[in-house]
């Protein structure tokens, strides 16, 4: 049972996972949104697998070890000389973006299945997310060459089907998750931890139908959020003009949607959920 009487020095910790082929700097809206509510916040930037530095066909496949990245940085933070004092181990949690949903998922005992995904995607289902752009779908051959040919990469992927659920992490909030049929289904069924999933309407790269929407029915008492017309990218930081300009792909967001205004409820959102499931 926990003490009633916490020490109102510590606070708690919120982990943050970007997407596939991002980076930390993309969600620092919510971060610092949560930071402003007293929350300590961490981003990570998962390795081979973020804009600050080349991709590795290890980072941009073995999506499962992003979780045991987020595992990492908690480690680090308790023995931190400057955080570890102020943090309160009993009140952790993680939120993520895109793949960094997934990653927030796979923590909180969600365990992956690649050939759910293979076979969703030879499907009549399959949808846009089947279909990366590059560097992906280049990382995606390099995969399946890695496969034939590197035993230890063979035995490395091979480990998708172990539980990476860190125990310290108590809820997750999951922005745009997926994809969504890389998860077995019983083990989504199984989590008991508190999740909140919000998304858009018009994500164009991950369907809510076969993701957002598909978890939240599968996961106990998860509660989900859909902004009308939004799309996929609106969870990302708010542009600046070089930034429209140079990444139109990711800054433009469909007519009708305002990101501030989806950032400002989605931190609300986020900052009720962690107040109610980390006290």
């Amino acid at each position: 049972m926990r003490s009633r009487h916490r020490d109102p020095g510590v606070r708690p910790l919120i982990v943050l996972s970007h997407g596939n082929g991002g980076a930390a700097f993309q969600l620092a809206w919510l971060g610092t949104g949560l930071t402003r509510h007293g929350y300590i916040v961490v981003a990570v930037n998962h390795p081979g697998n973020n804009a600050l530095e080349d991709y590795r066909v290890e980072g941009m496949s073995l999506w499962w070890l992003r979780a045991v990245d987020l595992s990492a940085v908690i480690d680090a933070m308790l023995v931190d000389r400057t955080f570890g004092s102020l943090i309160d181990p009993a009140r952790i949690g993680a939120a993520g973006h895109s793949l960094g949903g997934y990653t927030v998922l796979a923590v909180a005992g969600g365990i992956s299945n690649p050939e759910l995904l293979q076979v969703f995607c030879r499907s009549p289902a399959a949808d846009v997310s089947c279909r990366p752009p590059p560097p992906a779908a280049v990382m995606r051959r390099e995969t399946l060459a890695r496969l034939s040919a590197d035993p230890d990469f063979r035995q490395r992927y091979s480990e998708a089907g172990k539980s990476y659920r860190d125990d310290r992490i108590r809820a997750v909030f999951a922005m745009a998750p997926g994809p969504g049929p890389v998860f077995a289904p019983d083990s989504l069924e199984k989590i008991s931890l508190p999740v909140a999933i919000v998304a858009g309407s018009a994500d164009e790269i991950i369907p809510t139908a076969a993701a957002a929407e598909a978890f939240a029915r599968v996961i106990p008492h998860a509660t989900l959020k859909i902004f009308p017309k939004a799309g996929h990218f609106i969870f990302l930081g708010t542009c600046t003009l070089a930034g429209s300009v140079f990444s139109r792909d990711t800054c433009r967001d469909p007519d009708g949607t305002d990101r501030e205004a989806v950032h400002a409820e989605t931190v609300k959102l986020a900052v009720g959920f962690f107040t109610t499931n980390l006290r």
